[in-house]
């Protein structure tokens, strides 16, 4: 008789989405996407985070490594990373003050 050991898909699903992630790239990233599209922390934070300003300045300003992180604050680091990956375009901010040039003669 032989034993089949059967893997609950929940239980696979699960362990797929704790890979552990690079916090400090991701805040890299994150920073330098919003001071090149001049879009405030304050509305990045609150309609893509549901976070305050300041809870997303140490988020991105002092991150710490993946282990060391609850799973709350894991799950911001995530939804930062798939944002980045799926809603992030370069120069499409509608908000944006475009700098003028000033003429040489």
């Amino acid at each position: 008789m032989e034993v089949v050991e059967q893997v609950d898909e929940g239980e696979a699903s699960a362990a797929d989405e704790e890979q552990e992630l690079d916090t400090a790239a991701i805040a890299e990233r994150v920073r330098h996407y919003l001071k090149a599209n001049q879009i405030q922390w304050t509305r990045f934070g609150a309609l893509v985070l549901g976070v305050s300003q300041g809870r997303l300045s140490i988020l991105l300003g002092k991150p710490k490594p993946w282990h060391q992180l609850a799973p709350r604050v894991r799950a911001l680091y995530q939804r930062m990373q798939l944002w980045m990956d799926t809603k992030a375009t370069f120069g499409n901010n509608p908000y944006m003050k475009v700098k003028k040039e000033k003429v040489v003669e």
